[in-house]
């Protein structure tokens, strides 16, 4: 049995809260003020608009590597990562659940008249498969995360200073901000975990104190996130199905699952976009996309 054709055409809509706020950030907005708006509305990015127009998306990342002169327009053109993922409102879910599979953070949600109606996390789309029991239950309740669909095993020594850290976990060109790092003792054991998350407790006055960067990863978690410095993990010998991690992770509040041997050692990383991956597998594949090539971004509109 494969996941509801019916649920998964439903349109993107349905997933936007009836009462969420949407923070745009402005082009000549400078680097520290974007970092203190993302904190502020505890989100990780935001679409950027200059002159009235949507001109791609600012990660919190972007932020913390640049230098505090730089304006947003400057970091978005900067930044390497991919403007904007824009999707119209009407297009079916089916379609962020695949692009979201590849690693896709975030999509922006446009109505008929290219207006800017919501930005959709990973977080977002997995609420509502939970809530949607009708696609959950759409998946045979044996479906397991074949190990292939697993995130990389991205890990950091204990000793890791955040500049270090930030550094592997900002970069565009590894990809590693959108799995998070694993933290690990000297005998390998996980003791913590690192995620774009995390960097939302960072403030840009923080950011340019002498010796901010050589404080100790380990040190800036347990003093703004010491939940992150104890993560959820699962025996290696267990192997969940997918509507157990679902529910695990949504429960939780958890963007990535960690599997650990007897000794705590971690084996494998379980992250969204492993999740769509898998329910991306259960079903057909998802043909005659009308994705985000046929929007023109320069001609998108503010909310």
């Amino acid at each position: 049995m494969s996941m509801s054709e019916s649920v998964l055409q439903e349109p993107a809509m349905s997933l936007v809260p009836p009462s969420r706020e949407l923070l745009t950030l402005e082009s000549n907005q400078t680097a520290h003020e974007a970092i203190r708006a993302l904190g502020n509305a505890k989100v990780l990015s935001a679409p950027v608009f200059h002159d009235g127009f949507c001109v791609g998306s600012l990660d919190i990342a972007d932020c913390l590597t640049a230098p505090p002169p730089h304006t947003v327009l400057e970091l978005v053109q900067s930044s390497g990562r991919e403007r904007l993922k824009p999707f119209f409102s009407e297009n079916p879910i089916s379609f962020l659940i695949e692009v979201m599979a590849e690693g896709c953070p975030r999509v922006a949600l446009f109505s008929p008249s290219r207006e800017l109606l919501f930005t959709c996390s990973c977080t977002d789309l997995l609420k509502w498969m939970h809530s949607n029991l009708s696609l959950v239950s759409g998946l045979p309740p044996e479906s397991t995360l074949p190990a292939e669909m697993s995130a990389p095993l991205n890990l950091i020594p204990v000793d890791t200073t955040l500049g270090e850290a930030l550094k592997s976990l900002c970069d565009p060109g590894t990809g590693i901000g959108q799995h998070g790092l694993g933290i690990i003792d000297q005998d390998g054991k996980l003791v913590g975990c690192l995620s774009a998350t995390d960097l939302r407790y960072i403030s840009g006055d923080a950011m340019v104190r002498s010796g901010q960067l050589e404080m100790g990863v380990v040190e800036y978690l347990d003093g703004v996130h010491p939940g992150s410095l104890s993560p959820i993990t699962l025996p290696e010998d267990q192997d969940p199905t997918i509507q157990m991690l679902v529910q695990l992770m949504v429960e939780n509040h958890l963007h990535r699952l960690w599997t650990v041997d007897l000794d705590g050692r971690p084996v494998r990383c379980i992250d969204l976009p492993s999740i769509f991956k898998a329910c991306l597998a259960q079903g057909e594949p998802l043909n005659d996309r009308q994705l985000s090539g046929d929007i023109d971004v320069s001609k998108l509109w503010r909310a």
